[in-house]
């Protein structure tokens, strides 16, 4: 298997590993712990960082899967740098 048939593998792992994690983990832990008005304000704040994590793993990953290059690794990169932190 090649180093860019690999590297998508992990990439899309990680990316159902933490759709599981938070499913699993994060959830019901959020709901056991604060009150529903403590846990509706945390994941108003967590899911927007939740959610551009996944985006970005998941253009890395179509990015480096992409036979044609239609898609730059290193454009997915620098996009997702820039959503993450627009002053780098």
């Amino acid at each position: 298997m090649d180093t860019d048939a690999t590297l998508v593998i992990w990439l899309v792992g990680a990316l159902v590993g933490n759709m599981l994690f938070f499913a699993f983990t994060v959830a019901p832990t959020v709901f056991s712990v604060m009150t529903e008005k403590q846990a509706g304000l945390f994941l108003r704040a967590f899911f927007p960082h939740y959610y551009l994590w996944g985006l970005g793993i998941a253009l890395i990953a179509g990015a480096e899967h992409d036979q044609d290059d239609v898609l730059r690794p290193q454009l997915a990169i620098d996009f997702f740098r820039d959503i993450v932190d627009p002053e780098h």
